[in-house]
């Protein structure tokens, strides 16, 4: 039995090897496969590996980018000695998995003047001690190229701003006509520390982010953010001289701060660290019931 399978490989083998000589006594011109492995078996296409499979006669191409293979084609052709072939590559549709509005991002916050105002409605900020504050929860994205480098960024997220307000006794309140303005207590025996104005909102963004690196490495994101108010409140500390007492005071719990406003949002940065800024479009106050100051913010994210 031993015998007879090792005629049968022998013949087997005699028969391939004559074929493949007919073959090449048949072909015009002969293609060296040296050649061919060393200027054909690997090129470099916009980051893709091209790997060449040569027979005598045809040459296979097949793409391979990533964990995806895709063939151009099954393109085969006719070789002859030093020939040169080009081709298309259609790339894979691939869904952006990797969207960067989730996270947490902290940073300075400051309130801009769209130009001269009364002294009453004049808002002075200690820039060191405002901040902004953005836990953003939930995000989507949609591509708007098949490579997925180009996409579309939605999602949701709670921002609190928190302005202390610079001056000696000074607090934000509403007056008896309604409109907020900045006020001063002349009481010598009362001293106001920590005086604020907070808010506090709901946003969604619209953002187009660009990605680079074949991982995705770097991005840059630019767009408008909504912002829904859930609440705002001016309070201060009160240390009372007099009768030797300290309280946390609540002016106002609303004070016309704009029920729906939109910044314009821009951020860089990586995959586990990104810079932002933020303007506001519209002022933080209703038209007319409040100092007309734009929300202006920068600093850092950390995204999930």
């Amino acid at each position: 039995m031993y015998i007879v399978m090792k005629q049968v490989f022998i013949g087997t083998l005699l028969f391939i090897t004559g074929s493949l000589s007919a073959i090449a006594q048949t072909t015009p011109m002969s293609v060296d496969s040296s050649t061919m492995k060393e200027d054909l078996a690997y090129l470099s296409l916009k980051g893709d590996t091209i790997i060449t499979t040569e027979t005598t006669t045809t040459v296979t191409t097949t793409v391979v980018e990533g964990n995806d293979t895709v063939l151009v084609s099954n393109e085969q052709r006719e070789l002859k000695k030093d020939d040169y072939f080009t081709f298309k590559i259609r790339k894979p549709f691939r869904r952006n998995k990797n969207p960067h509005f989730a996270g947490f991002a902290m940073g300075f916050t400051n309130l801009i003047a769209s130009g001269t105002m009364h002294p009453s409605r004049d808002i002075s900020l200690i820039a060191g001690k405002s901040f902004q504050y953005d836990f953003n929860f939930i995000e989507h994205s949609w591509n708007l190229r098949p490579d997925g480098l180009a996409i579309a960024v939605t999602g949701l997220g709670i921002r609190w701003n928190r302005y202390f307000l610079d001056g000696y006794n000074t607090y934000l309140k509403e007056s008896g006509l309604g409109i907020t303005e900045v006020r001063r207590d002349a009481n010598s025996w009362r001293d106001y520390k920590s005086s604020r104005f907070q808010t506090t909102f709901i946003t969604v963004p619209l953002l187009i982010e660009r990605q680079f690196g074949d991982k995705q490495e770097f991005f840059m994101s630019i767009g408008a953010v909504a912002a829904f108010k859930l609440g705002s409140f001016s309070r201060a500390t009160c240390y009372d001289h007099f009768y030797g007492t300290k309280s946390k005071v609540t002016f106002n719990r609303d004070l016309n701060v704009r029920p729906v406003n939109a910044d314009l949002l821009f951020q860089t940065g990586g995959k586990h660290f990104s810079l932002y800024a933020r303007y506001g479009l519209f002022p933080v106050f209703e038209d007319r019931k409040g100092p007309d100051v734009h929300s202006i913010a920068f600093g850092a994210m950390i995204p999930f």
